[in-house]
């Protein structure tokens, strides 16, 4: 251990130290209102199946006053390479990154986690403020980019690091990434008076329509059930897996369920979750089967709407099964006096028929330390090439994929074609 600033910090830098924080994690997370996503369970997923590769390192900051932990930086280094020459090394949070890529040792920010931060207890924000930058001072650290992405506009590194960045002697680059939506349920009494107090009549129409279209005497109706035993939970993730990918391979894209590493982190957290009690997923059912299900996870008094998968082409999907799942997840939610509903990243218009409230999340890029020299920079500009041209090569021939499983090999490029010409247009016209 070693002290800065009166607190004691200890790092940890394998599997076996980071199992032995786990009581810790989940109290200091409880503490601090953590998401979902910087658990102590889903961060060890994640390590296991997207984080844990030779060009990475386990880098877990633990800070302590008087031998309580306070703080935990939650960070990893990583580390690009060039014809033997080590040009980069990174430091990120957990749960940043999961492309293979990043195994080859390109960086890569995209994640499946998406709300990220430093855990820090209730009333230490300031010491843990100044402890940070002290850190980025060190030695240690002045040779390292450091990554922070997802980080939410209600976060301690939004509130506590941003308006402290400018006094580094480091370049800072901060992007607003996306829009998070979210549902407050404090205060609503019934699903009935919910739907209510909507603003918009062609809002409160919608949503009144998804709940008609479940009584037995509605044509082309359907029934929601739920997922209560472990075989069950079983069927229901493979039922989200062939929704999903099907939905979204039928418009040209691959889905999250592309990647088979998904698939088991998917199936990890979902059974992780059941066993805690801490699931909801439910399905709604037609004439045809299961045409809508819908997985959320409760942590600190919030459920999270993580995945999702409903079909277009089943009898009752004029009825917007997907959204059925949603409102009755909101009836239970305020029968068990949750506190929100978080709907995560994206600002799909679905979501503003639920409500009007959302933060946004955001990406930080902090440079080396204005005092290490510029060392190997045209191998530098070749590995940022390098992982550039990978990563693109690589999510175009998955896109060709996709083709060839829907129209075959002889049709694949004719169709790849129109799918990339339809992009193209939807950005131009997104850019306007």
């Amino acid at each position: 251990m070693r002290s800065i600033n009166n607190l004691t910090v200890k790092v940890f830098r394998d599997k076996s130290s980071f199992l032995s924080l786990q009581k810790d994690w989940e109290t200091l997370a409880s503490e601090s209102n953590q998401t979902v996503f910087m658990s102590y369970s889903w961060i060890c997923s994640w390590w296991d199946i997207f984080g844990d590769n030779p060009n990475r390192k386990l880098f877990i900051h633990c800070v302590y006053e008087n031998n309580e932990m306070v703080a935990i930086f939650p960070f990893f280094t990583g580390k690009s390479s060039l014809l033997g020459k080590e040009t980069q090394k990174r430091i990120q949070l957990l749960g940043s990154g999961g492309n293979r890529n990043e195994s080859l040792g390109f960086s890569d920010s995209y994640g499946y986690n998406d709300f990220l931060d430093i855990l820090v207890k209730p009333g230490f924000e300031e010491k843990v403020a100044d402890f940070f930058f002290q850190l980025m001072d060190e030695d240690t650290f002045a040779d390292y980019k450091l990554y922070l992405v997802n980080v939410s506009g209600e976060s301690f590194i939004y509130n506590h690091l941003f308006p402290r960045f400018n006094s580094l002697n480091r370049s800072v680059n901060v992007e607003k990434s996306d829009t998070c939506p979210y549902i407050v349920l404090e205060g609503e009494s019934d699903l009935a008076s919910f739907i209510k107090n909507k603003d918009s009549g062609s809002v409160r129409r919608r949503l009144r329509q998804c709940l008609k279209a479940q009584k037995p005497e509605t044509e082309n109706g359907y029934q929601i059930t739920e997922v209560t035993s472990r075989d069950g939970v079983e069927k229901a993730i493979n039922h989200i897996i062939e929704l999903h990918q099907s939905r979204w391979n039928m418009l040209g894209y691959t889905g999250v369920f592309f990647d088979k590493r998904f698939v088991a982190f998917f199936s990890k957290i979902v059974f992780d979750a059941f066993d805690n009690k801490s699931l909801w997923l439910k399905h709604a059912v037609d004439d045809n089967g299961v045409c809508a299900s819908r997985m959320l996870i409760k942590y600190n008094n919030r459920y999270y709407d993580y995945i999702s998968g409903f079909s277009d082409s089943s009898p009752s999907s004029k009825y917007r099964p997907g959204i059925a799942l949603l409102l009755d997840l909101i009836e239970d939610g305020i029968k068990q006096g949750v506190s929100r509903v978080e709907l995560l990243r994206g600002a799909e218009s679905y979501k503003f028929d639920f409500t009007d409230k959302a933060f946004s999340n955001y990406s930080v890029l902090i440079s080396e330390h204005y005092k290490v020299k510029k060392k190997l920079e045209p191998l530098k500009s070749a590995t940022r090439m390098l992982s550039f041209l990978y990563k693109h090569t690589n999510k175009e021939f998955q896109l060709m994929q996709v083709q060839y499983i829907n129209h075959g090999l002889l049709k694949m490029p004719v169709s790849y074609a129109k799918f990339r010409a339809q992009r193209l247009k939807e950005k131009v016209y997104d850019d306007k």
